[in-house]
Formats: C-alpha cells, sequence, structure tokens
C-alpha cells in the first residue's frame, strides 16, 4: 500500500488537487483507490466524483490498495435476494468488516437483511470492526440470522 500526503496541496490549489485525484481515479484500472480523510471518511473511487475539497486545511491521504479475487458465497435468504449461490468477486485485500458488508449490500441487493447478516472469511466470523487482509481465493460467507422455534 502507498500513502502519499497530499495535504500541502489544499493552501496552494485546491483545483489542481481534485484534478490531480480525479484522473488518478479515472487512471487506476485493476487497483483500487481510497481516499482516507483525517476523521477517518474513506471514499472508494465511485463515490470521489461527488467528493469536493473544503477550503480549510483538511488533511488527505491517498491510499493505492490491491485487489484480490474473492469468492462470495451466499446461504438461505441472502442466496434469495442476490440471486446467486457463489461467485468471484474483486475485493481490496485490506477493509473492515464493516466495509465489506457495505460493499456486499449494496452489490447483491442484501438491504433487507443489511444491518443483520453474519460474515466469515475462510470460515472465521468477522465483526464490523475488524481489519481484514483478504488473499487471492479466500471464501466470504454471507449467512442470514438464523432463527427458529
Amino acid at each position: 500500500m502507498t500513502i502519499i500526503d497530499i495535504g500541502h496541496f489544499l493552501r496552494n490549489s485546491k483545483e489542481a488537487l481534485e484534478n490531480l485525484l480525479f484522473n488518478m481515479a479515472n487512471s487506476l484500472t485493476s487497483r483500487s483507490l481510497v481516499f482516507q480523510m483525517i476523521n477517518g471518511q474513506t471514499l472508494n473511487k465511485k463515490s470521489f466524483c461527488f467528493l469536493k475539497i473544503p477550503n480549510e486545511g483538511l488533511k488527505l491521504f491517498i491510499k493505492v490498495m490491491t485487489e484480490v479475487n474473492v469468492t462470495i458465497i451466499f446461504f438461505a435468504q441472502a442466496r434469495e435476494l442476490s440471486k446467486v449461490k457463489s461467485t468471484t468477486v474483486q475485493l481490496p485485500q485490506t477493509l473492515f468488516g464493516h466495509n465489506l458488508r457495505s460493499m456486499l449490500v449494496d452489490q447483491f441487493n442484501l438491504l433487507a437483511i443489511g444491518n443483520t447478516f453474519i460474515l466469515a472469511v475462510n470460515e472465521n466470523y468477522i465483526s464490523d470492526s475488524s481489519q481484514i487482509t483478504l488473499k487471492e481465493k479466500d471464501i466470504v460467507a454471507v449467512i442470514p440470522p438464523i432463527s427458529g422455534g
């Protein structure tokens, strides 16, 4: 992962910084560009198009993260909602559980169970606050809440 501190641009040329970041975001193909501001907000390449740099001296970092191919397996209601049993997707190599959850909810129509399904990576349960480091061919399981009587 490469981290570049570009905070000095904010005092000099806000427009030049916005153009630089926009061009970088559009030029990456097999990598994921993630913008992380000092307040912890993270924006991916897709959401960056709507990012406006504030005038105050906000420190901004660019992280270029390698993506890996992982298999997503859906169980029960998650399978019904996503309409697939399993699929292979590219995900950032390093992310948090809540980021993975959000990506899966958005990409596979899981809003109905978005806050309640369980995630497991290679049969190890993960929490939303867990930092995850994925490897090629890892398996992510989406397990809906289990109920019974």
